[in-house]
Parts: structure tokens; C-alpha cells; sequence
């Protein structure tokens, strides 16, 4: 069975690359109270749309599978005889973890060679999906990685457990911009240290914490806006998405983090996909950061 395009934005798009092209499954997240789409590809994916790029994503799943949700997105959907499945339990704010399944992986072979010059690309693997060598791929792209999903080690039953992988390594080298969480690193400061001086401008999130930034030999932390929380899944990866798209935008890590902080914050006080940010408050941000 062959790959498929799911043409979600007018066909004039297919012959040009993307501004922001991302690589990774959307998962089926099992919650209490039942099941709804995920995954970073989804989160940063969507938010890259309210951001105003046009944006494509490279992904694999079953044929049943719905991306309704994505629509304004062009999507290689590389056929798969199963979804990536996430069974999430939350305890006292910590997250539990099971994998009940993982979709195709994904490769050089599945990436349209006219999406080869985007922006951005952004390789987002949840369950270590995603060949890290695929950023040699992209040398006139802002290269960009979450890495979390090379940071997952399963036991028997499908438990995630934390470990970094030699890919998250390698993609942290090979990129030039990198968020993972506190989190991925069972909270060592000293590992999330090493790591995020891999690359040349590394967050590293720690939930209502806020973030710490490695950029240019400097280490600068930007604290989160208090918010109530309503579901805290996604804020990552929304985090890495505005990350990336103001980095892009300003060259600057600090100005950067600053806004992928606040609209971070702002998730959380939304279920599921509805917590990515809108247009207006992607606007709203940048016109009062402009005011005198």
C-alpha cells in the first residue's frame, strides 16, 4: 500500500514548499472519560496554522483514522495497520504514560521532495517514530526538534519511563533549536544541563515553572504567567511550536521563549486541542509587545 496526500489546503500548495513542516504521529490519547486525538504533531501543527504559516505534516496511522481536526494542514499520511495509542492517567500532577501501540515509522522515503525547503521543520517524535538523521535533510531550514519522544524507554506492559536515547543525542546535535521538558529527565538539572548545551538554542520546560533557555553560552529563565489549571496536555508542544515560530521570526531565543511561555500558560486553561492559541491571541501578544 502506497503513501498518501490529504490535500486539507487548496491543491496550489502541493508544488510548494511548507513554512512549517512537521514529522511525527498524531496519537489517539486514551483520558479518563474517553478517547481524543494528540501528539505534538497535532498541538504544534495547529498552532502553527493559527499562527498564520501554512503548514504540512508528515505522519502515520491507520486508514480509519480521522485528521478532520487538522484540516488546514496538507498531510503525507503513510498507511499503517494500527495508530500510535497514549493511555494517560494523571496522580497528584503527575502524568503516567502506557503506549498500547506505535504506527509506521517515519523516513527519508515518506517526505514529498518538494516539501524539502520549508521555514521550519520541526521532527516530533512521541514514541521514537522519527529518524533523527532526517534533519541532514534540511540544510536551508531552521532545523528544530521536541525530543521527548527519543527520551521514552517502554517496559512490558507499555509503561513509559524516562531515558535519554542516543537519538535525542544526535538530534539535539544536528539541530538548531530544541525543547524538552524537566520532566523527560525525571528532573536531574545536571542532565537536562548537558543536553540542552547540545544545541545552539535549547528550552527546557518545567511545567507552571516556566522554562529555562540555553542560548549563545547564556542561561536565562522566563517564569510562567499563574494560570488555573484545566488540562495540562499539550502545553509543550505548543510551547515548542511558538518557540520556533518566534525564533524564526526575531532570532532571538529570549524573545522567543518569552511569548511561548505566556501562550504555554494559556493552554492550560483549555481541554485537549482547544487549548492551542488563536489567531487574536497570537496577535494580542506581539501588538502589546509593541506598545511603548
Amino acid at each position: 500500500m502506497g503513501d498518501s496526500i490529504i490535500p486539507s489546503v487548496p491543491s496550489t500548495t502541493e508544488d510548494r514548499a511548507p513554512e512549517y513542516l512537521i514529522i511525527g504521529h498524531v496519537t489517539k490519547d486514551i483520558v479518563p472519560g474517553g478517547e481524543r486525538q494528540g501528539g505534538t504533531a497535532a498541538y504544534a501543527g495547529l498552532t502553527a496554522l493559527a499562527w498564520g504559516a501554512s503548514a504540512a505534516l508528515v505522519t502515520s496511522c491507520s486508514p480509519a483514522c480521522n485528521l478532520s481536526a487538522l484540516d488546514g494542514m496538507l498531510i503525507q499520511k503513510v498507511p499503517s495497520d494500527r495508530e500510535t495509542v497514549f493511555e494517560n492517567r494523571y496522580h497528584d500532577g503527575i502524568r503516567e504514560q502506557r503506549v498500547r501501540s506505535v504506527a509506521e515509522s517515519l523516513g527519508p522515503v515518506h517526505i514529498p521532495k518538494v516539501w524539502l525547503i520549508p521555514s521550519i521543520v520541526h521532527l516530533a517524535p512521541v514514541a521514537g517514530e522519527v529518524n533523527p538523521g532526517l534533519l541532514d535533510l534540511f540544510p536551508h531550514s531552521l532545523r528544530c526538534v521536541t525530543l521527548q519522544g527519543w527520551m521514552r524507554e517502554l517496559d512490558a506492559d507499555g509503561k513509559v519511563r524516562h531515558a535519554v536515547r542516543p537519538e535525542a543525542e544526535l538530534a539535539a546535535r544536528g539541530a538548531d533549536a530544541a525543547v524538552f521538558s524537566m520532566d523527560d529527565v525525571d528532573g536531574d538539572v545536571a542532565e537536562a544541563e548537558r543536553l540542552a548545551r547540545m544545541c545552539p538554542a535549547c528550552a527546557v520546560t518545567d511545567g507552571a515553572q516556566g522554562c529555562r533557555i540555553f542560548w549563545k553560552g547564556e542561561v536565562q529563565t522566563f517564569r510562567a504567567p499563574p494560570q488555573p489549571e484545566i488540562d495540562p496536555t499539550g502545553a509543550g508542544d505548543i510551547f515548542a511550536a511558538v518557540f520556533f515560530l518566534r525564533l524564526k521570526e526575531t532570532g532571538s531565543a529570549w524573545e522567543a521563549a518569552r511569548m511561548a511561555t505566556v501562550l504555554a500558560s494559556s493552554s492550560i486553561t483549555r481541554m485537549g486541542l482547544s487549548g492551542v492559541p488563536t489567531r487574536e491571541e497570537i496577535l494580542d501578544f506581539k501588538r502589546a509587545e509593541k506598545s511603548p
